[in-house]
């Protein structure tokens, strides 16, 4: 019994010293992913694709002031490569404030690439914050174009 105290004690103790205000996003990496796409069917070259994307960033750095800052990468999982979109500063420069939200991308004009009358596709997300790091990729959910 006698040694029961002073472990206790040390026992809290370490758990004393564990913060909540350790960074939650792995060495600052931003975090994306996808939470709709609309429509379902989109008639080819007629009807433009909505993605919604959550993203999250521990330090706020998303997004450049600079228009020619391509930040977004967005894949037609037909296609070998994604097309790029700039994204705006989403938290005040320099502020270094965790940050989490919603972003809509509008894909003006989905096609089909075969002779059919319909092809199903997905599309991979990435954004890169302003150190550089890239989020991992997310995946939509199918939709259907058609002729």
């Amino acid at each position: 019994m006698r040694y029961f105290i002073p472990l206790f004690c040390l026992f809290l103790l370490s758990f004393s010293a564990c913060t909540d205000d350790e960074d939650p996003i792995p060495n600052g990496v931003p975090i994306i992913r996808v939470e709709s796409i609309s429509p379902k069917t989109a008639k080819q070259f007629e009807e433009p694709v909505e993605l919604v994307l959550y993203y999250e960033d521990a330090n706020g750095d998303l997004g450049s002031e600079d228009p020619d800052e391509l930040t977004l990468a967005v894949k037609d999982s037909r296609l070998e490569n994604p097309d790029m979109y700039h994204v705006k500063p989403i938290a005040p420069p320099g502020a270094n404030v965790p940050i989490q939200g919603t972003l809509s991308v509008i894909i003006k004009s989905v096609f089909l690439l075969g002779n059919g009358d319909s092809e199903q596709i997905t599309f991979s997300v990435r954004i890169q914050d302003q150190a550089g790091n890239w989020s991992e990729e997310a995946v939509s959910p199918p939709i259907t174009v058609e002729k």
